[in-house]
């Protein structure tokens, strides 16, 4: 399944993205502010997008992980996750930092936001972000989350803790 916007494709993941994958997820500098990355080697980054391929092909898929085109190229990835009752779900994304500040990810979440509100059982969306990562913040605010939780977190490389940030959305009433 795609789903288009005006500028963007997104498309399921698959082991194909290895190397465009790494060149994000792989580098400190573009994911300064994510809790689970970069990735130390291709080989990690391989071993999840086999995961995500594995998630994507289960019967009801309840996990949606979508590459990010522009012009054909991939730049990033969105996924939306589903709690097993298919009620809640979080999202995540990240973006190769060439590509930041143009808008591309608030267009990405406002069509992930679409397509989740046409789940049947859905009714809650969340995300969380570092507190410094003022993006992701407004990305979650330009999609009309809110702010719910404070608290902090680990990053398991570095061991860093910073702030963090819950942002949620009510889907339906």
């Amino acid at each position: 399944m795609n789903i288009h916007t005006p500028r963007l494709t997104l498309r399921p993941m698959s082991r194909a993205d290895l190397d465009t994958t790494f060149a994000y997820a792989g580098s400190p500098e573009n994911t300064e502010f994510m809790l689970f990355l970069p990735y130390a080697a291709k080989a990690e980054a391989e071993a999840e997008l086999v995961k995500m391929e594995e998630k994507m092909s289960r019967t009801p898929c309840r996990d949606y992980f979508f590459a990010i085109e522009l012009d054909g190229a991939h730049i990033g990835e969105i996924s939306l996750e589903l709690t097993e009752d298919e009620t809640e779900a979080e999202l995540g994304w990240i973006l190769h930092r060439d590509h930041w500040g143009k808008g591309y990810m608030t267009e990405c979440a406002l069509a992930i936001r679409d397509f989740a509100a046409s789940l049947p059982r859905l009714c809650l969306l969340y995300a969380h972000c570092d507190s410094r990562n003022r993006g992701s913040a407004a990305v979650m605010e330009h999609m009309g989350m809110t702010l719910a939780e404070t608290g902090t977190r680990t990053n398991r490389n570095s061991g860093e803790v910073s702030g963090e940030y819950k942002y949620i959305l009510h889907l339906k009433k």
